[in-house]
Formats: structure tokens, C-alpha cells, sequence
């Protein structure tokens, strides 16, 4: 059926609307606006003064938005929304008056770009039809298609090229219009005969609450309901009776480490409180629950949208988005607009939403819009390869570059999260960790669809106690329990529980067994006569093989979508049939595509990796072709696929281990790591994938193989990655053997190792791999959760039997560690080597500590962090200890108190004392100071955090004993001092020589005289100053730059949170000698705009300068910031600015990029409060949407 005439449109899409007070026939709608805007260039400022937009306006639209497109086409929606009656002639005259004749001329053409563009839209696949009848030759609507992406830019483009070529003189319309009536559209013939250009310029109108029902449609025959297992379409459930809560844990967006917060429920994903951004990026490995998740958020949404009106029924966590867009990642095309995907993928194809309607509104309600990309990991495009001209929505959607204020959660699988770290930082990190151990006995009851506590029959009694028997074993065997996190495995788990009452050990095994299983289930199904087993497994290797080929090539190219003719025909029906793949027509406006895909990721990955194992004997050439396309770029794409290969194949495990320990052994050379056992890329955690492929294998004759990840002295294992653990287990237990056969293994040369993540279920594995160990030196240990006393106790017989070990790191602030304390304490007197001893603990026995401290002869470094330990307990360790000849004491937030008496003894040969949030009173300072003369040997004094108060001036007593001292940090001192106090304490400062770190910082200073600096002029060698936050006087601060002319090594200084003001210019004076400065602080200063310009000066002798602060000098005008932008050129190590809280107007921005960003290589930028960011060389369209962005 054709479409309605465009008025017709307009005027029922009002009706629904239920306000027509917004339709005005003269008006320009939005599509003409954008494409004016995409043209106008740099006249539009003009064009805005002939239409009345004041100067103030143009300025807000120049902050307010990103693009100079953006600002145009805002500019003219402002002019739009002022006009009640003037005719469209008032924007052609305002053009004309511009200089842009040309674009006027559109509007009054019978055929211009705004009415090619109104049909463009329009046009179904007649096109190609009505093309023919213009006189366009195949070869040219080939070309055009090939040339641009979309379909609609397709007809437009060609539409356009078509009207160029017509003689002058020509009648277009009516060409035009005999062409359409050939084609078989009147309905658009009538249309351009009979109406005005005006006509094809109403304003888009959008019915919110028609979008929402037709979403919600959608979104309940999609998402209402999963298979019981993601692979099995039989038995459809609904997803409130199947689903269990996943554990979210916010990230450190710059660790990547886990943090121990906890977000609450799903639900959280969308709260503000809990993830503190908008933008949130969940990320979690093969069936971990990602899809899950959004069909969960996406039921919830729908739920409360009344199927009738549309209108939202009740207040949830979901109901402030009056839109949520769910879109797939793997069926979106290069170029699709956003609007554009919603109506491909979830509204119907007779829906009356128009895209420009959708993108209006989104635009207009951004704060009230949820949008979800599900499987950025299954998009073909990465944000890392993305052209700088390349013009994508999806991309900026992703890169916070449009609709920035919306919401939006993306999920992915880990191995392309590095990509989001070094494109965006405007996201929550959120890892999907799986389930809790509690919810696994929850999931196994929901999947068997049995309750845990009701009164049950006899017969549910008997089936109770068939599950019961599943979760022992599954929480028996840790190698299960750890697997079993993971949703999708934990249904496989169920399933193969269901059918032969045994589960299998290894992910290969599992996936290989249910593979088998739902080939095993079909034939079943459609077959009377059974055939023997060995016979079924044949028949189901062969039907797996037929897809290996497609699944492995696909894998190698990031493809996850074939047509059905990639496959043969037969064994693509079966495959259908079994459930391993899944066949669907792909709506489209133009055709309906067949495709094809299989069931999950994990399940092309299976097929693929069997395919290649059975390569190895079949085919050994075409084997090594594809190892040979393994490489550091794809290897973590690949990892899944190579582990199953190694699980089926020990032939081509020994091919293939070699080729990961080679581009593992490259990337610990370029990382400058030394043996890294960890995280979720390879590119991260070198060492991790050979483990893997090891495991799988179970090839343990071959261990050799991983030799040469251990040539070097350091191991880094990380325990808390899942399947990690389980492939270190086992490498431990090849280690173990060779040590109980009395053989050399690959640790014995290792003489740093570092255990990070160990939980109890690690405890025993690290027990056993520290006794293989034996030329271990230094030995570092954190623990994540508590274990049992037993195992901690094997743990610490096997530290205490290290013969020389020298330095042993304890971290874990929950974890009762009282079993490795006690056994250390008890073998002490085994070695005597142990000269470092760091204790990051909060639940150990003080007395076994003390026991164990006591009897280290040779111990110079003791560092208690964190242990929140009372006076009490801090006065026995020390007191226990006295006769220590420490050169190191470090004391982080333990309550010493009283107990500060007992530091005096360790003054005499400390060489570093650090004390901080130590609760101690000024009395208890001076109990320590009162013998300071005696710390001769002391270089560094680090007293940060302490109400030291007036017992800072018993330093200034030592006279000159401290001369060695390099370091002396007393920020957060709480003292504040007077003029005679000052003159005393710089005098005995100025003694100090051989100072390279003051931090004065955060202390009441403001009675400082003048002599203050000069006595600072003095520290020669000083590195690092910090005056931050000290209320010194202006005065003082100009001598303050005379002062940095006699301190040419300074390469960090901080000046933050005082009133340096017009000062700054003796500040940048002083400046200009310093070469070596990396690091300037000058946030909050009060600065204005003459200071920037005094600062420029001195540039060019910063020539090492990196990192630069400004933020928070609100008094810097909009011309103090162009300054600075037109000099940052000669700033050329320049990495960081931050310069949050200062107004910018962005016309130098083709200066910024000229003679700045094209110099600078790699850069970060902060303003208006959004995180760095970090920038490759960009072009001038970037910097203006990275200049207003909050961060891209």
C-alpha cells in the first residue's frame, strides 16, 4: 500500500498527537533544517542576524552544542519556534541577504533538496524502477549504491545527481512526476503536481505515547519470555519466573580493579547515586548474562506501559524514561542513524513514527530517554579504527558526541573494553561477575521450576533430592562452583544434570557434551527409529563439522551473521532444527533478507575450534594457514575458539600453545611486565591465555611449553578471574608433582612473585606454588576473602620454609589471616633473612605478630597499613621490638597514641618515617620530637594527616641533625603559625640543603613574612614544592617567583586554593628558567585574564611541562582562554589540561588544532567537571565537540 500524501501524514500524526497547535504549513520542518544546516558553513552567524536571532542567543548556541551543524541547526529551530504567521519566504530573503543564493533557490525550486529529501524517505524499492525511467543505466544505480550507505541517501544522492544533468529550460517537476506515475507511485505524482514546495516542509510531529505502545509490543513478544536454556526454543519461559539477580560491581575506570561496592539490583544500572554517570558500560564474559540483563531492564520498561493509551501506569526505577530503545549491535550498519535503527529493529513496519519525528524528540527529551546497545562486542566496527571524517551516529552515540544528556548502557564482552578506556571516559565501568553463590541454588530450583521451601509430594521429595544432589556437587568441586557463576554454564550444567545425572569438568567438555546433546535431543524428536549411540555421535560430529568452516572463517573476520547459502542446504535445516542455529528474515524497507547465525557466540566458537582441530590431521597445510593469521590484534577475539580447539585436540594444542607463549612473550616486552597472570585481555595479561590453552588441553606432559613466559625473575598471578584460578590450579599441580619427583621445574628461578585475588578456595593452590619457589626473595600476598584457619596455617608453613625470603607483603583488611601469623610466629627462628615486613591485615593475632617481628634479626622495614589497630595493641608490637634496628617505619591509620613514646628507640638508624592519621595529640608529637636530634640517619619524614599543631616548631629545634633530609611532608599538619614562629621554622628549613620534597600544603601559613621565600630560595635541589592551601599573602607569592629562579631542578609545583591573583605574574616569571617542570598546580588561584597572558610568556622554557591545572580560576574571561589556546603550541610535552569551571568560546578553535593539537600527539582535556580524556591528532570538527563535549 502506498504511502499517505505528506500532509496527510502530518495532519493524522497531529490528530494522535492530540495538538495541533504545533503544525504551521509555512514553516520549515526538521529535515530542511538539517540539510541547511549541513550546508550554511561559516555565513550562518549572518544568516542569523537577518532572521532576528540576537547576539546573545548566537552565543549560548555556540556553548550550548557541539558542532557548528548543531549550533545552525538549533539556531534555525529558535527561529521557527518565534514565527506564528510569516511565510517561508522570510528564511529564503534572510538567505539571499546572506550571500547563499544558492541555498535559497532550494526552498524555491518545485524540485529542491528538501523535496528529493521528503521523498527519498518515501520511495519503497520502486526506486530502482523509477531510476530506470529517469534514464539512469544500471551501472550508475550500481555505483550509487556502492557510494552510500543508507538506502534513503541512496535514492537522495542519485535523485540530485539526476536533476543537475537536466537541460536548462526543462520542466523537472513534471519529468519528474511522469517518471513516479510510470513507477506505479501516483500517490507521490498527485502529491508533487498538486501542492506547494511549502507542503514538504511541515514540521515533524511525534506521538510519544503511539511510540511507546508500539515499543512495548515489541518488547513483550522479544524479550517477555527466554528459553529455559539460551539453546533451547522447546520450552520457552517467562523471564520473571527464570530470572535471578547478577552480581554488578563497579570498576575503577582507571585500574580496572574491582571495588568491593556492590550495586544494589539491575536496577541500579540507572541510578545516579550508585553509578554517579549516565553512561554506563557492563561488561562480562560469554553467557555471563549480558542479553539477559537488557531483556530483564527492557520487561520492566514494558510492564508499566499501558497497552491501550501508552501512558506510564506506576512510579519504578524505570518510569523517568518515557522512551527505552534496546537496540542489537550486530544488526546495525555502518552510517545507520539512530531513529534509523529504531525503526529497522523495533517498531513495526507499518508504523506511522517517522524517523525525523523520533530524532526530534529524542533530541528535545534526552534526559528522559534509556538507550541500550546490546553486544558492542558483536559490532563490526570499532571506536578505535574509526576515521576522523567518517560520519557515524551510532559511533557518537557511543563517544557521548550525540544525545549526550540521554542515558545509555552498552554491554560487552571484556576483550574489547580497552577500547571504551581509550575513547571514552565517560562511563561507569560496571563488570557483570555472574551469580552469588547463594543465587546458584536459587537458578537450579527456578530451572527445574521447583520451590525451596513449600510443602512438596512424595515424588517432588525424590526430584527435591535429585537437585540437592546436583548443588552439592556443584558446591563440592571448585573447579564447578567457580563455573557455575556464570549463567549460561550454569544452564548447561542444569541441562546435562537433567538428562544423565553427571556434569563434566572443563568448559570444552561442557560445551562439547551439550552440543551433542541437543543434536542427540532433535534426532529424537524426529526420528522413531533410534540409531546406537556411537552411531548418533557420529552423525552429530559430522552435522557439527559442516559448520566448522563458516563458524571458523567468520571468527577470523568478526562476522556473526552469514546468509543461508554459506551453508549446505541439509545440514542447515538440521542444524535449525537442533537448535545451533537459528534462521529469520530480516526486515527491511527495502527486502527481506535470510539470515543466519548461530545459537551464541560460545556456539560458533565451539564449531569453529572443532573444525580446526580436525584440520591438524586431515589437513595439516590449511591448519598452519589459519595459525599463521593469529595475531596480537585478534588473538583476544580468538581466545574462546583456540581453547576449544586445544580442548579437542592435544595435537593441535602443541601447534598452537607455542604460537600464544610467542605473541604473549612479545606483549610482556612491549608492557614492560615481567610475568602477568590476570585480568581479561590479553593485552593486558600476557601470561593468561597460554594458561588457558594448557588447561584445556590437559596435556600436562607439555608444560614445558609455557618455559618461556618464566625466563624472566618476576610472577604476577591474579587468582579472582573465575577460570583463571581453575587453569592456575592446575598448572600448580604439574609444578607439584615435579617437586614430589624430585625434578626441576620452570619457578625455581623465580625470585619475585606477587598472588593478588587469592579467596579461600586459593589458599591451598598458593600454598603449594609457593613451595616450588625456593630462591623466592620477595613474596607479596592479598587476600580477598576470609578462609580457614587450617589452610592459612599450610599457607604460612610454606612462607616460613622460604630460606631467603627477605621481604613478605601480608594485604587483606577483612581476612582473618591469625592461621599464616601463627605459623610464622611459631617457625620464625627457621630463617633469618627477613629484612622487610609489610602488614596491610585488620584481623590477626597481635601477640602472634609481635612474636613473629621479634624474632626477624635482621628486619630494617616494618610497614603497619590499615591494620586499625587501638594504642594498645600498637604499644605491645613496638614495644616488643625495641631493640630492631629499623631504617623504615611506616604507620597508616592505626591509633598510636601514647604509644609514640615508643618510637624514640628506632630514631637513631631510621633512614624514612611515616606517620599518618595516626590519632595522635600534639603531647604525643612532642614525645617523638623531643628526641628528633637523634634521627641523624633520617632522609625522608612524612607526617601527612596529624594534628601535629604548635609541636612543629620542636623540628626547628633539631637545628641541623636532619641535614640528610630529602623529603619532609607535613601536609593536613592542623598547625597554624605567626610571624616569629614562620621566621623560625624557614630558618631552620633553609638548613636543610639537600631538600628535594616540601609540601607545606593545607596548613595556616598566612602570617608568613616576606623573608619567607627567601629562606625557600635556599633548596637548591628541591624537585617538588606544595603550597597549596596555605593563605599565604600576595605579597609573599611575588617573592614566591623570585624565589623559582634559584631552584632550576623543580618539577612539580603547587600553588592550588590560595589568593595568588595579579601575583601570578611574578609567578610566570620565575617560571621561565624552570625547564624541568613537568607538573604546575595553579587551580583556584584567582587568577584573571592578565595572568594568563603573563603565564603564556614563560611557554617557551616550560619545555617539558605535561601536566597543567587551571580549573576553578572563574575570573579568566572567555579572551584569557583564547590566550592560552593560541599558545598552547609551545607547551609540547603537554598531556593533561584541566580547566574545569572556565567559560570558553570556541572561534580560536582552528587556531587550537593549527598550531596546537597537530603538534601534540596524544593529549587529555578536562572541563565543566567531566573526566580526562584522552585525544589523538584530530581535526577541527573534533576540537569544537571536544572543546563543549563533557568528554570524548
Amino acid at each position: 500500500m502506498a504511502d499517505p500524501p505528506l500532509n496527510q501524514t502530518a495532519i493524522l500524526e497531529s490528530k494522535n498527537c492530540g495538538d495541533s497547535s504545533t503544525y504551521n504549513p509555512h514553516l520549515p520542518r526538521d529535515i530542511a533544517l538539517r540539510d541547511l544546516s549541513h550546508k550554511i558553513g561559516g555565513e550562518w552567524q549572518a544568516l542569523a542576524t537577518y532572521l532576528g536571532i540576537d547576539t546573545t542567543r548566537i552565543h549560548s548556541l555556540k556553548k550550548d552544542h557541539l558542532s557548528t551543524e548543531d549550533q545552525i541547526f538549533y539556531m534555525l529551530v529558535s527561529w521557527r519556534q518565534s514565527q506564528t504567521s510569516q511565510h517561508i519566504d522570510t528564511l529564503t530573503a534572510a538567505l539571499h541577504k546572506a550571500g547563499r543564493v544558492d541555498l535559497a533557490q532550494d526552498f524555491e525550486s518545485p524540485l529542491s533538496d528538501v523535496v528529493l529529501r521528503a521523498l527519498s524517505t518515501k520511495l519503497g524499492h520502486e526506486w530502482e524502477q523509477l531510476a530506470t525511467h529517469l534514464g539512469c543505466t544500471n551501472a550508475e544505480i550500481h555505483r550509487n549504491k556502492m557510494d552510500h550507505l543508507t538506502v534513503d541517501n541512496q535514492i537522495f544522492n542519485l535523485l540530485v545527481s539526476w536533476r543537475q544533468r537536466q537541460p536548462s529550460g526543462t520542466d523537472v517537476k513534471d519529468k519528474f512526476a511522469t517518471a513516479l506515475r510510470n513507477s506505479g507511485r501516483n500517490d507521490l505524482a498527485d502529491l508533487l503536481t498538486n501542492c506547494s514546495s511549502e507542503a514538504w516542509t511541515q514540521p515533524y510531529v511525534f506521538d510519544v505515547k503511539c511510540c511507546r505502545k508500539q515499543l512495548r509490543q515489541f518488547y513483550e513478544d522479544e524479550k517477555a519470555t527466554l528459553a529455559l536454556t539460551p539453546y533451547d526454543f522447546q520450552s520457552r519461559i517467562a523471564i520473571e519466573d527464570i530470572f535471578v539477580e547478577l552480581e554488578l560491581h563497579k570498576e575503577n575506570a582507571k585500574t580496572k580493579e574491582v571495588e568491593k561496592q556492590k550495586l544494589r539490583s539491575y536496577n541500579a544500572l540507572v541510578d545516579l547515586e550508585q553509578v554517579s554517570k549516565k553512561k554506563v558500560l557492563v561488561h562480562g564474559g560469554p553467557g555471563s548474562g549480558k542479553t539477559t540483563l537488557v531483556s530483564k531492564l527492557t520487561h520492566d520498561w514494558s510492564c508499566n506501559i499501558d497497552p491501550n493509551t501508552g501512558e506510564q501506569i506506576s512510579d519504578t526505577a524505570l518510569s523517568k524514561f518515557s522512551l527505552l530503545l534496546s537496540l542489537n549491535m550486530r544488526e546495525l550498519n555502518s552510517g545507520m542513524s539512530l531513529a534509523e535503527a529504531v525503526r529497522d529493529q523495533l517498531l513495526p513496519v507499518d508504523s506511522v513514527i517517522s524517523e525525523e519525528g523520533l530524532e526530534a524528540y529524542i533530541q528535545g527529551h534526552e534526559d528522559e530517554v534509556l538507550i541500550i546497545l546490546d553486544g558492542y562486542d558483536e559490532y563490526p566496527f570499532s571506536l578505535l579504527k574509526r576515521s576522523k571524517c567518517e560520519k557515524d551516529e551510532i559511533m557518537d552515540v557511543l563517544c557521548a558526541l550525540k544525545v549526550r544528556d540521554s542515558y545509555l548502557i552498552v554491554t560487552s564482552r571484556p576483550h574489547r573494553v580497552d577500547e571504551f578506556g581509550k575513547a571514552i571516559m565517560k562511563y561507569a565501568n560496571v563488570a557483570l561477575t555472574g551469580f552469588a553463590q547463594e543465587n546458584i541454588k536459587k537458578y537450579i530450583y527456578k530451572f527445574f521450576q521447583m520451590s525451596e521451601d513449600h510443602y512438596v509430594s512424595e515424588e517432588e521429595q525424590q526430584n527435591r533430592a535429585n537437585i540437592e544432589k546436583l548443588i552439592t556437587e556443584i558446591e563440592g568441586n571448585g573447579a564447578l562452583n567457580t563455573l557455575a557463576k556464570t549463567p549460561v554454564i550454569l544452564a548447561l550444567l542444569c541441562m546435562l544434570w537433567r538428562d544423565s545425572q553427571e556434569l563434566p569438568k572443563r568448559v570444552t567438555q561442557l560445551y562439547e557434551e551439550a552440543m551433542h546433546y541437543l543434536v542427540k535431543r532433535w534426532y529424537e524428536r524426529e526420528n522413531k527409529d533410534q540409531p546406537e549411540p556411537h552411531e548418533m555421535e557420529k552423525k552429530s560430529e559430522d552435522l557439527l563439522l559442516s559448520l566448522g568452516k563458516v563458524a571458523l572463517d567468520g571468527i577470523f573476520e568478526n562476522k556473526l551473521i552469514f546468509e543461508a547459502k554459506a551453508f549446505d542446504k541439509e545440514h542447515l535445516e538440521e542444524a535449525c532444527r537442533a537448535g545451533l542455529l537459528s534462521k529469520e528474515k530480516n526486515r527491511s524497507k527495502l527486502k527481506t533478507v535470510e539470515e543466519v547465525r548461530f545459537i551464541h557466540k560460545t556456539f560458533q566458537e565451539m564449531c569453529g575450534g572443532k573444525y580446526l582441530a580436525d584440520l591438524v590431521a586431515k589437513d595439516p597445510e590449511a591448519f598452519n594457514a589459519y595459525l599463521q593469521r593469529i595475531s596480537e590484534e585478534n588473538v583476544g577475539n580468538l581466545e574462546y575458539m583456540l581453547r576449544f580447539c586445544c580442548g579437542l585436540s592435544k595435537k593441535a594444542a602443541v601447534s598452537i600453545i607455542p604460537v600464544a607463549v610467542e605473541i604473549s612473550h612479545q606483549l610482556m616486552v612491549k608492557v614492560g611486565e615481567d610475568c602477568r597472570l590476570a585480568y581479561d585481555d590479553i593485552k593486558q595479561d600476557p601470561w593468561r591465555l597460554s594458561m588457558l590453552l594448557l588447561f584445556e588441553s590437559q596435556c600436562s606432559e607439555e608444560y614445558h611449553l609455557l618455559k618461556p613466559l618464566f625466563n624472566r625473575s618476576k610472577l604476577r598471578i591474579r587468582f579472582h578471574n573465575a577460570e583463571v584460578t581453575i587453569a592456575a590450579q592446575y598448572f600448580i599441580g604439574i609444578l607439584e608433582n615435579l617437586r614430589k619427583a624430585n625434578k626441576p621445574n620452570m619457578l625455581e628461578e623465580i625470585s619475585e612473585t606477587e598472588l593478588v585475588g587469592i579467596r579461600a578456595q586459593d589458599v591451598n593452590g598458593a600454598s603449594k606454588l609457593i613451595r616450588n619457589m625456593q630462591s623466592a626473595k620477595e613474596l607479596k600476598l592479598v587476600f580477598l576473602t576470609r578462609s580457614e584457619y587450617e589452610e592459612m596455617e599450610q599457607l604460612g608453613k610454606s612462607i616460613s620454609q622460604l630460606p631467603s625470603l627477605a621481604t613478605l607483603i601480608l594485604e587483606g583488611r577483612d581476612c582473618d589471616t591469625s592461621g599464616i601469623i601463627g605459623q610464622l610466629a611459631r617457625n620464625s627462628n627457621s630463617s633469618n633473612s627477613m629484612q622487610e615486613f609489610a602488614c596491610h591485615l585488620s584481623s590477626f593475632s597481635i601477640d602472634a605478630l609481635t612474636i613473629f617481628i621479634s624474632r626477624q634479626p635482621s628486619l630494617v622495614r616494618l610497614k603497619l597499613l590499615d591494620n586499625r589497630m587501638t594504642e594498645e595493641d600498637i604499644g605491645k608490637l613496638l614495644k616488643g621490638i625495641q631493640k630492631a634496628k629499623l631504617e623504615v617505619l611506616e604507620i597508616f591509620w592505626n591509633k598510636v597514641g601514647g604509644s609514640s613514646k615508643y618510637i624514640r628507640a628506632f630514631l637513631p638508624t631510621l633512614q624514612s618515617l611515616y606517620l599518618s592519621n595516626t590519632k595522635m595529640n600534639p603531647d604525643n608529637w612532642k614525645e617523638i620530637f623531643c628526641d628528633m636530634s637523634k634521627a641523624v640517619h633520617i632522609e625522608k619524614l612524612d607526617l601527612t594527616w596529624n594534628n601535629i599543631g604548635s609541636a612543629v616548631m620542636m623540628l626547628a629545634d633539631t637545628g641541623t641533625a636532619l641535614s640528610k633530609l630529602r623529603i619532609l611532608i607535613l601536609r593536613k599538619g592542623y598547625f597554624v603559625l605567626g610571624r616569629d614562629d614562620m621566621d623560625i621554622l624557614g630558618r631552620w628549613l633553609s638548613n636543610l640543603v639537600n631538600l628535594e620534597n616540601l609540601d607545606l600544603s593545607d596548613n595556616d601559613i598566612r602570617e608568613a613574612s616576606d623573608e619567607f621565600p627567601e629562606q625557600l630560595a635556599k633548596l637548591t635541589n628541591l624537585t617538588r614544592l606544595n603550597l597549596s592551601a596555605t593563605g599565604l599573602r600576595k605579597s609573599t607569592f611575588r617573592k614566591v617567583g623570585s624565589a623559582l629562579k634559584a631552584m632550576p631542578n623543580l618539577k612539580q609545583l603547587h600553588l592550588a586554593e590560595n589568593d595568588v591573583g595579579e601575583a601570578i605574574v611574578d609567578i610566570a616569571d620565575g617560571l621561565k628558567g624552570l625547564s624541568e617542570l613537568t607538573w604546575l598546580n595553579l587551580e583556584e588561584c584567582e587568577m584573571e585574564s592578565d595572568g594568563v597572558e603573563a603565564l603564556t610568556g614563560a611557554f617557551d622554557g616550560l619545555s617539558n611541562l605535561t601536566n597543567f591545572y587551571l580549573h576553578g580560576n572563574s575570573k579568566i574571561t572567555p579572551s584569557g582562554v583564547d590566550v592560552l589556546f593560541q599558545n598552547l603550541h609551545r607547551l609540547q610535552k603537554l598531556e593533561c589540561l584541566e580547566m574545569r569551571g572556565l567559560e570558553i568560546v570556541y572561534e580560536p578553535c582552528s587556531l587550537l588544532v593549527k598550531e596546537c593539537f597537530d603538534v601534540l600527539k596524544w593529549r587529555q582535556f578536562q572541563y565543566d567537571g567531566c573526566d580526562k580524556v584522552v585525544l589523538d591528532k584530530v581535526n577541527s570538527e573534533d576540537v569544537k565537540k571536544i572543546a563543549s563535549a563533557s568528554g570524548s
